[in-house]
């Protein structure tokens, strides 16, 4: 399946596509997929480009772990300016971090790029719905 976001094709892949070379490094919260977090560093940029977007506001849920977080942060921090960064209100956190609080544009970052069980249990399901409810306009 493949939706529009940003002017640019954005693919989403099933549980048996996965992106190719991505993997995932780190344990516990310091879990971390560098290609996952390239990718949506890349079409944020692509979304600040685009007049369509001019004036939102967005945010990154990171569904695992704070080393996600402090990746996509950083490559973010390296590529834009803080008054864009203020401009943007942009937040990046996990779905707690987010809890009371909504951007108009939200990426969700999955992490586990690997085979790995479902992720079904309700602690799961709460976070899922946690980053779905914080986009007041796209996700």
């Amino acid at each position: 399946m493949v939706a529009r976001l940003c002017g640019a094709a954005w693919t989403w892949r099933s549980a048996r596509g996965r992106r190719r070379g991505a993997t995932t490094d780190g344990i516990g919260t310091r879990l971390r997929n560098e290609v996952e977090a390239e990718a949506i560093v890349t079409q944020m940029l692509a979304c600040f480009d685009d007049p369509a977007y001019e004036g939102k506001t967005f945010g990154v849920v990171v569904l695992q772990g704070s080393g996600q977080v402090q990746l996509i942060h950083n490559k973010l921090l390296e590529r834009i300016d803080t008054s864009e960064w203020d401009q943007r209100k942009l937040r990046i956190g996990t779905p707690p971090d987010f809890q009371g609080d909504e951007s108009e544009v939200i990426f969700l970052s999955m992490v586990i790029a690997e085979r790995r069980s479902a992720l079904t249990r309700l602690e799961l399901q709460r976070r899922f719905n946690v980053a779905a409810s914080r986009a007041s306009d796209q996700m």
